[in-house]
C-alpha cells in the first residue's frame, strides 16, 4: 500500500525483503571501492583521482558509492537475480504511484538502474535535488552538453536497504521526514519540490539505500566530440536488445500501466484526457459485434 504525502513525495511500506548476504555483499564492494579510490596514510585519506585531501574520519562519513548492476569484483548469479527481482518490484511501486499521478506517465521515458549508498555513523546528506548538475553561469562551459544528464531526472525512487537509526530522509518542502526502514521504497520528483536531506547517521548504525531514477529527453542534446574533456557519451537501450544496460527505454510503460491499475478506457478519459492523443494503441477489448448467426 502507498502513502502519499505532499509534493508528489511517497512511501511503500515493506515492498521488499532483503536477505542479510545481500547487504554483506554490498559491504564488501564498499571496501572495494575504498581500496580503489583512496590511499590511506595515517590519519590522511587522499582520494586517488583528484588528489584531494581529508581527515579520515570525515572520508569514513561520505557516502561510499556501489555499484550492484557492475560489481566490482564480480558477484555471484543469485546476487544478479536478486537485483534484476528488485527492479521488477521498484517498478510495480512506480505503476502505483502514477495512479496518483498519470499524466507523468508520458514524462517516464528511459530508466537509470542507479546504485546503492553506504553511510558510516555521522554521514548524511545536506538539502539538495536530484536534477541540480551544479550549474552556474561562471562554470557553464563545463556543464553545458556536457553534464545535464541529470537535469533530466523526472522521478527518483529510493529503497532502503537497511534499518537505520537517523538517516531519515527529510523533505521540507513538503513537511514530512520519512525513516529509513529496511523494504520501504520511496518515490518523488526529482527537481525542487522532492528537494531532501540525509540527516545524520546514529553511533552503532549504518544506512543502505538504493536509488535510480525516471527521466525524460534523448542523449541527443547531451552529445559531446568524442575526445573533448574525457567525455563518456550515455547511451539509451531498449531492454529487449540490451538488458544489462543501465539505462533502458520504458518501451511498455503506459500499456503496463494499463494492465496494473485495471483503469477502464472511460476512467482513463476522465483522469489523463490526453493519452490517446499521445499513444494512439487501444489496450481495451472491444466487445464483438459481428453477427454470426
Amino acid at each position: 500500500m502507498i502513502e502519499h504525502f505532499a509534493n508528489g513525495v511517497s512511501v511503500s511500506r515493506k515492498v521488499i525483503e532483503v536477505p542479510d548476504w545481500i547487504i554483506e555483499e554490498l559491504l564488501e564492494m564498499r571496501q572495494a571501492s575504498w581500496d580503489l579510490h583512496w590511499k590511506i596514510d595515517g590519519d590522511v585519506a587522499t582520494h586517488v583521482d583528484s588528489g584531494d585531501e581529508y581527515t579520515l574520519e570525515a572520508q569514513r562519513k561520505m557516502p561510499t558509492i556501489v555499484h550492484p548492476h557492475y560489481p566490482n569484483p564480480p558477484r555471484s548469479v543469485e546476487f544478479t537475480e536478486w537485483w534484476v527481482a528488485t527492479e521488477h518490484a521498484i517498478y510495480e511501486v512506480v505503476l502505483e504511484y502514477l495512479e496518483k499521478y498519470p499524466l507523468l506517465i508520458h514524462s517516464l521515458w528511459w530508466r537509470d538502474k542507479g546504485h546503492a549508498l553506504i553511510y558510516e555513523p555521522g554521514g548524511g546528506l545536506t538539502l539538495h535535488q536530484d536534477n541540480n548538475v551544479g550549474y552556474s553561469w561562471a562554470n557553464r562551459e563545463q556543464i553545458v552538453g556536457r553534464c545535464e544528464l541529470s537535469t533530466r531526472n523526472v522521478l527518483t525512487t529510493t529503497l532502503h536497504v537497511d534499518d537505520c537509526e537517523g538517516g531519515e530522509m527529510h523533505f521540507p518542502y513538503a513537511g514530512v521526514t520519512i525513516p529509513a526502514e529496511q523494504g520501504d521504497v520511496l518515490c518523488f520528483p526529482a527537481n525542487y519540490l522532492g528537494a531532501h536531506e540525509v540527516t545524520p547517521v546514529k553511533e552503532g548504525s549504518r544506512r543502505i539505500s538504493y536509488l535510480g531514477w525516471f527521466g525524460q529527453g534523448s542523449t541527443l542534446p547531451l552529445a559531446s566530440p568524442l575526445g573533448e574533456f574525457d567525455v563518456e557519451l550515455v547511451e539509451i537501450y531498449d531492454p529487449a536488445e540490451h538488458p544489462h544496460s543501465n539505462f533502458h527505454w520504458q518501451t511498455t510503460l503506459d500499456e503496463d500501466f494499463v494492465k496494473s491499475s485495471g483503469w477502464t478506457e472511460e476512467e482513463m478519459r476522465e483522469r489523463y484526457p490526453s493519452f490517446f492523443h499521445q499513444r494512439p494503441a487501444l489496450y481495451w477489448p472491444k466487445e464483438d459485434s459481428s453477427d454470426d448467426s
